[in-house]
């Protein structure tokens, strides 16, 4: 205790420090598949003021399922019945701090389809030509199987073209990556001689 200069009495109390938990990998035992995923997960986690005993330790699976009451560092199993893509992530509590790991995605499905509709292979080009290229993409993941619904995180924007003009057995890139399902680039005219 000590007293102010306004006469008042205060009592300090010495609470310690207190680290939080330490979470120190995490991991799958796969990310990708069909339903049903059955996917095991597997954590190291530590505190230096706390016994492992004591820790919350829970996952989040991401699909409205978690895992609770889970004993530090041991593996835990959980089943994606449903097709998407989902982050799991491992929190754990010492009573006073919570942390969280990185999250993990999961996918659960196939991974989209991409089809080059135009331009043809055999399309022939000369420098200044103007060349249309569309593509169509599918996805199971996806109610109508396209991949047009930007509420699921992947759309039109998320297809992007790497371009290369290729001629007399060689290539050469085209600058920057157009995005879309459908767009179009013109043919350099400089920098190199292409006729055909």
């Amino acid at each position: 205790m000590r007293a102010n200069l306004q006469g008042a009495l205060q009592r300090m109390t010495y609470a310690g420090s207190n680290s939080p938990p330490v979470i120190g990998t995490v991991s799958a035992s796969t990310t990708t598949g069909v339903a049903p995923l059955s996917v095991t997960f597997s954590h190291s986690v530590s505190d230096p003021n706390t016994p492992l005993a004591n820790l919350v330790v829970e996952w989040v699976f991401g699909d409205g399922a978690t895992a609770t009451a889970v004993t530090a560092n041991t593996a835990t199993t959980h089943v994606y019945t449903a097709l998407g893509m989902y982050q799991a992530v491992l929190y754990v509590h010492d009573g006073s701090t919570l942390v969280a790991s990185t999250p993990i995605n999961i996918v659960v499905g196939t991974s989209p389809t991409v089809t080059i509709v135009s331009p043809l292979p055999s399309i022939l080009f000369r420098g200044g030509d103007v060349i249309d290229v569309t593509a169509t993409v599918t996805d199971l993941l996806l109610p109508d199987n396209i991949v047009v619904n930007v509420v699921h995180g992947v759309g039109g924007a998320d297809l992007s073209w790497s371009v290369e003009l290729k001629h007399n057995e060689h290539s050469h890139p085209y600058g920057g990556h157009p995005t879309g399902l459908s767009t179009s680039f013109i043919v350099p005219t400089t920098g190199h001689h292409i006729d055909r």
